[in-house]
């Protein structure tokens, strides 16, 4: 008895209708799951099962020899199924490409609808990386972005992602399974935010070649503007050094060009897993780099806006520091005019003063005070009307404690009368500091004055001395006045502005340009009711003179 086409396969599924139903023909029967598992309807059966099945073909021998129609037939059938694979065969080639080319046009839509949500270049950098290493997009390893300098002179690697080492992968990827991430997500994030990253980064800045150097084979690929896929480093021209910088055999490199202009190189790799790069790979990466690329030329001219808007708020602030300095000097040649006369009458009546009392020593050493408060007051007027022309300091050694006790000795009777306690922490040992004698003395005035002002009710007034690291001079002048409002702080030193009644907002002015001249710096904090410090910051000794 001639066997079932179940039987002649030795099928094994009990729950086949066929079978149960004692049938002959399987590519009979309604679609179903077949022997191997998949389900397929009478078309596909017959062209993956049933032409290489012996009982389909023993029934197609019995059907020849009978009658020229049937022989006919059977050679039709025969001809139909060797079609029906090259046709299944030019679909499945067909699908594979049409999956690709959706894989690509997903990538690229989502990259472009994340890149189009900035111009930072650091972002932009990002998100292109990403779009390299997400297991969303084309799944490498690690990714690599060397950018053209300004002056074209050198390709410098700029910004990596990836893991440093196997350990490091297996977190982040098992971490990414725990908390699943789709690809804006993880392309927007701050990349300093990223975990991982830190061992790539300190790779790409490693990573810079001289345009000039052609023999080099990333500056081949910008030169070509085509990508290079390099499977064995060891055997491939040029590519040992690189490869052995990044510690792999393997690596792809794909330029990014916009219109015609090469901008740079997006370098990846499979450092971690060792998987090979496929050709299909360099296809994306070739896509992919040339659909970015406007966004990276895009990012770099707007930086470079930012940086001419920043430069020309710089001009204008210097220009209206010029405009300040110059009604400086307007109102100083005011102040000078209606000063100096009257000061040099006084002047002449203590000096007279003095010569008529030489046996009263305490008399005579007040009238010296006066006498030595005046010539400093016609040195503040001299020093205002040049703070536009600002003349350099005559340095000489000075013990910076003597200069400020001298300062506080002077206005000792005004503290005392506002009530105002004086303490002061002058740090021993300190080397002499390089001042002018006349210039820095004034900076101290001025600030001790200021405490005068904002302590009318009396107050603590703290004044310190001390030695920073790397020999730099620090003194402190600290008052529990009113404070200045936040808003206010970043002004103090600008000519004309002021807190004082009736002031003439020089005195800070002045006293940070002597600062300056003596390659010093001034700041300022404060708090609102609870009173500011000045600190003055010098080179000490050695460093001056030098």
């Amino acid at each position: 008895m001639t066997k079932k086409c179940w039987e002649e396969v030795q099928c094994s599924r009990e729950d086949c209708p066929v079978k149960q139903n004692q049938e002959d023909y399987c590519w009979l029967s309604q679609a179903r799951v077949c022997i191997d598992g998949q389900n397929r309807d009478i078309r596909e059966r017959l062209h993956q099962c049933c032409r290489d099945c012996p009982h389909f073909q023993k029934t197609l021998e019995r059907s020849t020899g009978r009658r020229l129609t049937d022989q006919v037939m059977a050679e039709t059938v025969l001809k139909l199924l060797e079609e029906m694979g090259g046709v299944h065969a030019e679909l499945t080639a067909s699908n594979r490409q049409l999956s690709q080319k959706m894989r690509e046009l997903a990538i690229l839509n989502e990259a472009t609808k994340a890149l189009q949500t900035t111009l930072e270049l650091e972002q932009v950098q990002h998100i292109i990386l990403t779009g390299v290493t997400a297991a969303q997009a084309l799944s490498l390893n690690r990714a690599f972005l060397l950018l053209v300098d300004g002056d074209r002179r050198s390709l410098t690697g700029k910004m990596a992602v990836g893991p440093g080492g196997a350990e490091e992968a297996f977190n982040i990827w098992n971490e990414l399974q725990k908390s699943p991430r789709s690809f804006r997500e993880m392309a927007l994030t701050p990349h300093r935010q990223v975990q991982g990253n830190l061992a790539v980064n300190q790779l790409v800045k490693k990573l810079s070649v001289p345009l000039s150097n052609r023999d080099h084979i990333l500056v081949q690929v910008l030169e070509s503007k085509k990508p290079l896929l390099v499977t064995d480093a060891s055997s491939f021209p040029g590519a040992r050094e690189l490869a052995g910088l990044l510690k792999v055999n393997s690596f792809i490199a794909a330029p990014l060009v916009a219109e015609q202009e090469a901008l740079g190189i997006i370098l990846a790799d499979n450092a971690v897993t060792k998987m090979p790069i496929r050709p299909d790979d360099v296809t994306l990466l070739e896509i992919f780099a040339g659909q970015v690329s406007a966004f990276i030329r895009n990012a770099r001219l707007y930086q470079s806006l930012k940086d001419k808007v920043k430069e020309l708020q710089h001009s204008q602030e210097k220009l209206l520091k010029a405009e300040r300095m110059a009604a400086v000097g307007e109102m100083a040649a005011v102040l000078a005019h209606e000063i100096r006369t009257p000061m040099v009458s006084v002047g002449g009546f203590i000096n007279s003063m003095i010569r008529e009392k030489p046996d009263d020593p305490q008399f005579d050493q007040q009238l010296k005070i006066i006498s030595s408060e005046i010539d400093r007051l016609e040195g503040v007027l001299t020093d205002t009307l040049e703070l536009s022309r600002f003349r350099e300091p005559e340095l000489v050694s000075e013990n910076i404690n003597d200069v400020v006790l001298r300062c506080l000795g002077v206005l000792k009777t005004e503290f005392d009368r506002q009530n105002i306690t004086v303490e002061t922490a002058l740090g021993e040992g300190l080397a002499p500091v390089w001042i002018d004698r006349r210039q820095f003395p004034q900076v101290l005035m001025n600030l001790l004055k200021n405490a005068l002002h904002v302590m009318p009710l009396g107050g603590r007034l703290s004044v310190g001395t001390r030695l920073n690291a790397g020999s730099e001079l620090a003194i402190s002048i600290s008052d529990t006045g009113s404070g200045i409002p936040r808003q206010e702080l970043e002004h103090v030193f600008e000519p004309k502005f002021t807190t004082k009644r009736g002031g003439l907002g020089i005195g800070l002015a002045v006293s940070k340009k002597i600062v300056d001249g003596h390659r010093g710096s001034i700041t300022v904090s404060s708090a609102e009711g609870r009173g500011t410090t000045f600190l003055i910051r010098l080179p000490s000794g050695d460093q001056t003179a030098a």
